[in-house]
């Protein structure tokens, strides 16, 4: 019932701001840059405590400064102002960073997602691993980005993919969906300190192992007619209530695709 109240402020898709909602907030910093004011010269810092961040977006610019790789992997401009890296299904692509801070960090991608379900952009495979020889291989273990919604939206979104030490890496991203609209788009990378980590639960871990656990819980195999691919929508969702406290509906509709499409190849 007090939702009811703010319901104005927020455009149908219950994400963005409406024309009121934008004013509303031009009010507010308007009262507060006249209670205190403008500082002569102000300070341009660091998101958290320690001083310790890496941003870097080409979202508004189109301007990369990171190298990437990959056939078809370009620059894509689909809206004004609006600019991603694509990833074509099923080769995909490359892109290198650096955590050049001394200690570890949390690295975050951010991604394009859409909704209502099902997504236009295909599920996503990460892996990132080091290039720094002095150290060893380092490979983070396989992650899985699910860019759908189930409202009508088209937003960017952070993904945790894992904590990296210092040094030079590259991260593989791979759609394993095929027939979606568009390709797969990354418009930003950042690093952050482990200690202000949070969740992003449209990041799947999915392990051979799961493959077993996830089997006998599913729906019946889909049966397709010709010329119909596979997609997400047709995985049903877990039948057990113990399943269920372990993980999401979401989480189980994604472990069973990439089971049948990626690790059953």
């Amino acid at each position: 019932v007090d939702f009811l109240e703010y319901r104005k402020y927020l455009a149908p898709d219950g994400h963005h701001l409406s024309l009121e909602g934008h004013k509303d907030i031009a009010r507010r910093v308007a009262s507060i840059v006249n209670t205190v004011g403008i500082h002569p010269n102000p300070r341009l810092g660091s998101w958290d405590d320690a001083g310790h961040d890496v941003c870097i977006s080409w979202f508004n610019t189109g301007e990369c400064p990171l190298k990437f790789q990959g056939k078809g992997v370009e620059m894509d401009n689909w809206f004004t102002g609006k600019y991603g890296l694509t990833f074509p299904f099923p080769t995909g692509g490359d892109i290198f960073f650096a955590n050049p801070i001394n200690r570890p960090m949390d690295l975050y991608m951010d991604f394009m997602a859409n909704g209502p379900l099902p997504s236009y952009y295909p599920l996503t495979e990460i892996i990132v691993e080091s290039l720094s020889a002095e150290k060893g291989v380092i490979k983070l273990k396989p992650v899985y980005i699910d860019p759908g919604e189930p409202w009508t939206v088209h937003v960017v979104k952070p993904a945790f993919i894992g904590t990296v030490p210092p040094g030079d890496y590259i991260l593989h991203a791979r759609p394993v969906e095929a027939g979606k609209e568009h390709h797969f788009r990354i418009v930003g990378i950042n690093l952050s300190d482990p200690r202000q980590r949070f969740e992003t639960p449209e990041v799947h871990s999915v392990q051979p192992d799961d493959c077993v656990d996830v089997q006998h819980m599913m729906g019946p195999p889909v049966t397709l007619s010709r010329g119909q691919q596979l997609t997400l929508s047709h995985y049903t969702d877990p039948k057990t209530t113990e399943l269920k406290k372990k993980r999401s509906p979401d989480h189980a509709k994604v472990v069973a695709y990439v089971c049948d499409n990626v690790f059953g190849k």
